[in-house]
């Protein structure tokens, strides 16, 4: 009598939402080294650095939230025409609700600001793709940072 009530104890905690296993939360942080030649304001620029990508990926039974934080470091760039020497920096943080667990991969926009070392004030904002890679499970397993060229 005991070892069915203990069953019918044990199945009903099984099947409880209260008692359900919690999102589990994967956090990634990886440091991208990656060469780009982007287009700036004036001039085209080739850029050469580490860019820093921290993830957060909670998978729950519905749903996904994943977190994006992404910043720039001891990147330089060249201008193409010009010759001059650019400090690169930037950062951005960015959060997508998804409706599928089954992530794979996650594009965004990494904007960079351009400061020529001679000259502060003269500034160029340029853009790279930015391919996050994911494993259904929420792991990451990869990214790739490519020249953005939007849609003429």
């Amino acid at each position: 009598m005991i070892s069915i009530l203990g069953a019918v104890m044990a199945s009903l905690a099984a099947a409880s939402p209260a008692l359900a296993t919690p999102p589990e939360l994967v956090t990634t942080n990886v440091m991208v080294p990656f060469e780009v030649v982007s287009q700036g304001a004036t001039e085209k620029i080739a850029a050469n650095g580490t860019l820093h990508v921290v993830t957060d990926v909670l998978i729950g039974a519905d749903s996904t939230s994943l977190k994006v934080h992404s910043n720039f470091l001891d990147t330089m760039g060249i201008g193409l025409s010009s010759g001059r020497s650019f400090r690169i920096s930037g950062s951005q943080t960015m959060s997508f609700d998804l409706q599928t667990a089954d992530i794979n991969t996650v594009v965004f926009i990494a904007l960079m600001q351009a400061s020529a070392s001679a000259q502060e004030d003269l500034k160029e904002i340029m853009q790279a793709l930015v391919k996050l890679r994911f494993s259904s499970i929420g792991r990451f397993v990869g990214v790739s940072v490519e020249p953005f060229r939007p849609c003429d």
